[in-house]
């Protein structure tokens, strides 16, 4: 037997606890054709104090244990720590990089973006060029 039993589909009564079969130690996604993961090459790679080197990035989808926090942190302006959690790597590993690597990291994390927070960026970058252009007195 696989799984929970509905009582409203099976018709029968509930399982107990006792009668689900374990679930593996990890859950996993399923595989659905869509990238959760992808590779950033660096332009400019870095030479780490230790002799170690970077020379791409590892992109990531977020688990939903994790929007809470990237929320928090771009609330607190803590740019260079949201980038962390969708790489893997250290805050001083992301401060590091050249501008052409970071404008290329931001851009391609989008597609890593939860829909909220997608949302959420498009309507902060439409009030900021709003805003720009009121001051410059720039047309619509």
């Amino acid at each position: 037997m696989t799984g929970n039993k509905d009582a409203a589909a099976g018709g029968g009564a509930l399982m107990t606890d006792a009668e689900f079969e374990p679930v593996s130690d990890k859950i996993t996604f399923v595989e659905t054709g869509r990238a959760r993961m992808a590779e950033l090459p660096l332009e400019w790679p870095l030479q780490l104090p230790a002799g170690g080197r970077i020379d791409v990035l590892h992109l990531r989808r977020l688990l939903g244990s994790e929007v809470a926090k990237v929320q928090e942190l771009m609330l607190a302006g803590k740019e260079a720590e949201v980038l962390a959690l969708f790489t893997g790597e250290r805050v001083e590993v992301i401060e590091a990089l050249d501008q052409d690597d970071m404008i290329e990291l931001k851009a391609r994390l989008a597609d890593f973006l939860p829909r909220s927070l997608r949302a959420a960026l498009d309507a902060a970058q439409e009030l900021m060029l709003a805003e720009l252009k009121s001051r410059t007195g720039a047309a619509s």
